[in-house]
């Protein structure tokens, strides 16, 4: 039998870390050396040794796992260093063969490729993992949409960098044409805000280009740099009520619910001009196109996509300088106070189509209407212009 233990001996004596197999399987109180006190006194001091314990069955789940996911990153590194290798292969091919859309504008074929990554991207998902798998033809789209406004064709390591588009990204009236084609459209799809703030900074970037006069003489320069500083107050003057009526809006909700009012009436107006005669074009009150019909397209002789698949302003298709300073003063009448709705003016565009034999000049002259559409603040939302071209007096012109 076991020797009794006084209290004494029971307080002193200090359990072992691990017991021995001998004295795990008989209970007993194993000590830390080995061989242990009670496989000496049995003569079994050869076979003390620590008992193996058994594993937690988490331990094992999570010592599987380690060895499963060691597997598993090496097969994932082995598949992108794959998938990698045929991205480029396959992007390589596409700049020999013919594009993607056959479309005669690289323009056109860029924006038809973002339309197909934003809708797909208008329907976020659940959230996934970080080790997602990007498509490669998603990631071509990424590529093009990088190059904006233009398409690179060399093999430069910034071509092959893979970048997501940010939400605030320019999204060209090509593309929301296309993408907000009905009223149900508009509420189905997420809609993106437009930047404002940065069509100012562009516009005046634009303005500063245009008046710079490089290659005129000092007289001249100096005029124009009169005309651009006429032009600079006019935007200074209702520009602080835009930017106070900006920053009172509850973001990003009014923003969103502002494009959602816009293109909404961008819808109507489109449908409206498709049954009037008279070429139109529409703008925002940045003066960014958003809408130009058929007959003014032909009525210029310039490509419908040249006009929307970037950022282009109504001023850019005017002829002279007086026709910019005017447009501004006009506008500056019916931007904060004056709820005028309409304006009827002269302006010069210019002519891209000189094989017409009955217009000689660089640009046509047209009296134009336009229709000012307000949003919930007062403020101009966008700008429907009618536009009719004045006949040089000539044989079977009358005259009033």
């Amino acid at each position: 039998m076991t020797k009794k233990l006084s209290a004494l001996e029971k307080k002193n004596r200090k359990p072992a870390s691990r017991a021995c197999v001998f004295c795990h399987s008989k209970h007993l109180q194993c000590s830390n050396e080995r061989p242990c006190k009670n496989c000496i006194k049995r003569n079994l001091g050869h076979e003390c040794r620590d008992v193996i314990r058994k594993k937690a069955k988490y331990l094992k789940k999570n010592e599987g796992a380690k060895v499963k996911t060691e597997e598993g990153e090496e097969e994932e590194e082995e598949e992108e260093e794959r998938s990698e290798e045929n991205e480029i292969k396959e992007v390589k091919d596409t700049d020999s063969t013919e594009s993607i859309s056959n479309f005669n504008s690289n323009y056109l074929n860029q924006e038809y490729l973002m339309l197909g990554d934003i809708l797909i991207n208008s329907k976020p998902s659940s959230p996934t993992p970080s080790s997602t798998t990007i498509s490669p033809s998603n990631i071509y789209i990424n590529q093009l949409n990088e190059s904006r406004p233009f398409i690179l064709l060399g093999n430069s390591n910034q071509f092959y960098q893979f970048k997501q588009n940010e939400s605030n990204d320019y999204i060209s009236p090509l593309i929301s044409h296309h993408l907000y084609q009905t009223v149900q459209d508009i509420y189905s799809n997420n809609i993106i805000n437009f930047d404002y703030p940065q069509s100012y900074h562009l516009l005046t970037k634009f303005l500063k280009t245009r008046f710079s006069g490089n290659e005129l003489t000092n007289q001249e320069k100096i005029n124009k740099r009169k005309k651009l500083l006429i032009i600079l107050r006019l935007i200074a003057s209702y520009r602080p009520t835009f930017i106070s009526a900006h920053k009172s809006l509850l973001k990003p909700f009014d923003l969103q619910f502002l494009e959602m009012s816009f293109q909404r009436s961008l819808i109507d107006y489109e449908n409206l001009s498709k049954l009037n005669s008279s070429p139109t074009i529409i703008w925002r009150r940045t003066g960014e196109i958003v809408s130009i019909s058929n007959d003014l397209i032909n009525l210029l002789g310039f490509n419908l996509s040249h006009i929307l698949s970037k950022r282009t302003f109504i001023m850019e298709l005017m002829y002279d300088d007086e026709s910019i300073v005017n447009y501004f003063k006009l506008f500056k009448s019916v931007a904060v106070g004056n709820l005028h709705l309409s304006i009827k003016t002269n302006c010069k565009l210019i002519n891209f189509n000189n094989s017409d034999n009955k217009i000689l000049n660089d640009f046509i002259e047209f009296c134009s209407v336009w229709t000012v559409k307000r949003d919930l603040f007062d403020l101009p939302m966008l700008i429907v212009g009618q536009f009719l071209p004045i006949l040089p007096a000539g044989e079977g012109v009358r005259m009033y």
